[in-house]
């Protein structure tokens, strides 16, 4: 009894030990990567190939296009397409689509699509539990019904990390164009000429913000209500911050250099702030993997032996 006890222990260690060194590993390279990636787009742009990428790619990767693309699929079968517009009332579609513009995503899936991907997640979720119930477990209907609701809230967490992602690129990117849009103000340009510099320069999804909001004035729009709605679209603070600034400065005649080399100072301070904000969260979000992985492996290891020696005649 005791040598199967001690079997059961060891594999439990092992299984242990190797789960935290995947994580770890699957950090240190997924950490890496980025870092690649993050090298190689700022030599791109350093040698001025930016203008010579082909157009973005409008499908989505990983499991989220993934299911974009069978959803696409499905909505050509009637029964399917017929469930998906008996959940598309005008409300739910019109807060998918606000969704969809923080992500970014109005040039990859609409919002109907949006909710074909709910829709199919929640019933391949949901299938399962009704296998189980097949099955003869009575307890697969309230399985089915439990999947089904996470698989219908599954996209939400996809969507909800795009974006975020997409804040935090705009949040990065924004001292750096204020400082550009400084300095042609102050060579003579004017505040439109110097966010087209900025466009033509620079790629990402403050400059995609920027150019939408140019060809919105180029076919009449003011440029208070186009700056406005860049606000409205992105919802960051620092953003809403320096948009307010530059329509005062507009509004009361404000030199616009003066306002957004102010403007670039703070966005910097609060640059620093959020950093520090972020890495004093760094703590807590490793509490967990560290008790649910590195711990129990630890302790196996340090105990594991006083155990064994226990059950096999005592520790003298």
């Amino acid at each position: 009894m005791s040598d199967i006890f001690g079997l059961i222990l060891m594999l439990l260690t092992s299984l242990t030990g190797g789960l935290a060194v995947y994580f770890a590993a699957s950090t240190i390279l997924a950490g890496a990567d980025r870092r690649i990636e993050r090298r190689i787009t700022e030599s791109v742009i350093r040698t001025g190939l930016v203008a010579q990428r082909a157009k973005e790619d409008t499908l989505v990767p990983g499991l989220f296009g993934t299911l974009l693309r069978y959803a696409r699929r499905l909505l050509g079968n009637r029964y399917f397409a017929y469930l998906v517009d008996r959940l598309a009332v005008p409300e739910r579609l019109a807060h998918l689509e606000r969704r969809i513009i923080k992500a970014g995503g109005m040039d990859k899936f609409t919002a109907q699509e949006y909710l074909a991907i709910k829709v199919l997640a929640a019933l391949v979720l949901g299938s399962a539990g009704l296998l189980r119930l097949l099955g003869g477990n009575a307890l697969g209907l309230a399985l089915a019904i439990i999947l089904a609701l996470i698989g219908y809230r599954l996209s939400d967490i996809f969507v909800t990390n795009m974006i975020e992602a997409r804040q935090d690129a705009i949040r990065r990117a924004l001292p750096k164009a204020t400082d550009i849009l400084v300095v042609a103000v102050e060579a003579g340009l004017t505040f439109d000429k110097a966010i087209e510099l900025y466009c033509e320069r620079f790629q990402g999804p403050l400059a995609q913000e920027f150019e939408q909001a140019r060809e919105e004035m180029k076919v009449g729009r003011r440029r208070r209500e186009a700056l406005t709605a860049i606000v409205n679209r992105v919802d960051i603070e620092d953003l809403r911050l320096l948009i307010n600034a530059i329509l005062q400065a507009e509004r009361f005649g404000v030199p616009m250099a003066e306002v957004l080399r102010n403007q670039s100072q703070e966005l910097k301070i609060r640059r620093e702030q959020y950093i520090r904000e972020q890495s004093m969260k760094a703590p807590v979000k490793m509490l967990l993997p560290l008790v649910l992985l590195i711990m129990p492996a630890l302790f196996c290891v340090l105990l594991g032996p006083i155990a064994l020696k226990i059950m096999t005649g005592g520790l003298f």
